[in-house]
């Protein structure tokens, strides 16, 4: 039988004027959780929007999820 690997690393990405800033995470790592939970909101309250991106299909995200493995959040988009 093969040994398992640690477990993957759940992601933040981050898209925003500087480029696509990714955020990896264990989420049993309460510490690094509760870090990438504070740049989730600080980006939110700077009315950012997220998507959990690790279902079919995505889900919008209001508050963080850290159970989502993968998390896109970006300036919202407006048309014209």
């Amino acid at each position: 039988m093969a040994a398992l690997g640690p477990r993957p690393l759940h992601v933040l990405r981050i898209l925003d004027e500087t480029g696509d800033t990714q955020i990896g995470y264990d989420p049993d790592d309460a510490a690094a959780v509760r870090q990438v939970e504070e740049r989730f909101e600080e980006l939110m309250r700077r009315n950012f929007v997220a998507f959990d991106v690790s279902t079919q299909p995505g889900r919008l995200l209001r508050t963080f999820d850290p159970e989502a493995k993968e998390i896109i959040i970006s300036h919202q988009f407006s048309g014209g």
